[in-house]
């Protein structure tokens, strides 16, 4: 991968708020043929990025190994099925899906039956207002409030998220995005810059 490459590929991520560090990781296991899944590079740069999007860590992707190898195939539904592994004990992990209405993995798979990764991976991920007064993802959470972040989490208003529209220059919320825009509310959303949630303008 050239310079030019790993620029747009560092774009795609942050646009898709994924961690480099953990595609990596993943890609790692992936490609290991000792103590991995020895995938090719190509299947293994396509899933784990495919991975990382719909919220796996290396971690978990380590943890659900054995079970995982179990399976009669090693890639064709991987992410299906590395997610479905991961799904137990994660009851908290909603995203917003196309109503703009928060569901967890599990509703989506119930829901979309044969389509609910791809729905989850286009889905927004929940934000809940901390005691900054700032809006923060499930994770960021973990990683500022350490052992108490699922009682803090628990305790923290979910947030109205906010975009600020590139056409007009105006700030939006989702059930605004979707009655204007419809089934591709997502990805002009996707488009716009974020803005303050309404509850973090009250604190």
């Amino acid at each position: 991968m050239n310079q030019g490459e790993a620029q747009a590929e560092a774009g795609i991520l942050a646009k898709d708020r994924v961690k480099p560090e953990n595609v990596a990781g993943i890609y790692r296991l992936l490609r290991d043929r000792f103590d991995g899944f020895g995938m090719e590079q190509a299947e293994a740069q396509k899933f784990a990025l495919q991975l990382a999007k719909a919220g796996v860590d290396k971690a978990t992707l380590q943890s659900k190994f054995k079970v995982l190898l179990a399976g009669k195939s090693r890639s064709a539904s991987l992410a299906e099925r590395v997610f479905a592994e991961s799904l137990e004990g994660r009851p908290w992990l909603r995203r917003h899906s196309s109503d703009t209405k928060l569901y967890t993995a599990e509703e989506f798979r119930q829901y979309f039956p044969t389509t609910w990764l791809s729905e989850w991976e286009a889905a927004i991920p929940e934000k809940r207002v901390a005691r900054d007064g700032k809006a923060y993802e499930a994770d960021e959470f973990q990683e500022f409030y350490w052992d108490t972040w699922r009682s803090a989490w628990d305790a923290s208003p979910v947030a109205t998220q906010m975009k600020l529209s590139p056409e007009d220059g105006k700030v939006y919320s989702m059930q605004q995005y979707l009655a204007y825009y419809g089934k591709v509310w997502q990805t002009k959303w996707g488009q716009g810059s974020d803005a303050e949630c309404k509850e973090c303008k009250e604190k």
